[in-house]
């Protein structure tokens, strides 16, 4: 017996539109990635005493803590949610596949869509249930955390070189968690050390965790392209403070970063996998020592 709501549910299908069906689960799992990582943020901000959050501009160990817990949950939920999908919720993952050609072009422009209507629906949710605090503290720039990173040093190289090395540490743990060549490794005694495919959101989530909470002094907690640009949007909506300079820090070093670990671990790593070539190594000595005795036994298989 099917479930009560299939027959009228199943004529929406998209089953059979691919495109379609990956728009809307990287859009269902940025949106609730964006969501439960910007309410995170927001709810420690203006949690806080309304005298505290006018004259300290910083979070203390334990809110970053607090905060960093939420993002990396709220980014495998997010992975969950899409995990046929190889998008991974981050521009710059999306274009650094695409570039090394695991994905088509076609591919990238759906995901890279999906991701920002997801990041601009959240944001404008976050927007919509804090409105009245957003405009009584618009002044004080933890504000604008709530929908982007921001630097949080003067010097914006500090805060530039952090944002650089996060998502290069990022996108090392990513690659580690994806790799599926691990598996393939003759006499490897780690050939387990890659999980299941069910876990590798989860073990995904638990990197960004561990970066997030050793990279959060001068390069603010988000390291999403497009979680940041839809956050922007928001920022001059509400009027808020943020450094124009910072931008670059926002769209560009990341996808500096991503790339740079890619190729560290590409050249480290990736690259020094035994390569499969063992069973057709085996088949060729026997056919070879076929025909050396001179026999007709069976030959292998082609």
């Amino acid at each position: 017996m099917g479930l009560r709501y299939e027959k009228h549910f199943e004529r929406f299908s998209c089953t059979n539109l691919p495109l379609l069906r990956k728009l809307l689960s990287e859009l269902l799992g940025m949106f609730a990635f964006v969501l439960i990582a910007s309410s995170t943020v927001a709810s420690v901000t203006f949690n806080k005493d309304s005298s505290d959050v006018f004259t300290n501009s910083t979070y203390d160990s334990s809110e970053i803590l607090y905060i960093n817990v939420g993002i990396a949950f709220g980014y495998t939920i997010g992975l969950y949610t899409c995990i046929e999908n190889v998008g991974y919720l981050n521009l710059a993952l999306t274009v650094l596949f695409w570039c090394f050609g695991k994905m088509k072009w076609n591919d990238m422009v759906v995901y890279l869509s999906a991701q920002f209507i997801g990041a601009m629906l959240a944001e404008a949710c976050i927007y919509g249930l804090y409105c009245d605090e957003i405009e009584q503290f618009k002044d004080n720039p933890m504000t604008s955390l709530i929908f982007s990173s921001s630097g949080n040093s003067d010097p914006f190289m500090l805060a530039a070189f952090e944002q650089f090395l996060k998502t290069m540490v990022f996108t090392i743990g990513v690659m580690a968690v994806i790799d599926e060549h691990k598996d393939k490794q003759e006499d490897y005694p780690l050939n387990t050390i890659k999980p299941s495919k069910s876990f590798e959101p989860l073990m995904i989530g638990l990197v960004v965790f561990m970066v997030g909470i050793a990279f959060s002094h001068y390069a603010r907690f988000y390291f999403n392209p497009l979680q940041d640009l839809s956050g922007l949007i928001f920022v001059a909506v509400a009027s808020l403070r943020i450094s124009m300079m910072w931008l670059i820090g926002q769209l560009i070093v990341p996808l500096v970063g991503c790339f740079i670990g890619a190729l560290i671990y590409i050249s480290v790593i990736e690259n020094n996998h035994q390569k499969p070539v063992v069973e057709s190594t085996r088949e060729g000595e026997e056919l070879k020592n076929v025909l050396d005795d001179g026999s007709t036994g069976n030959l292998p298989n082609q």
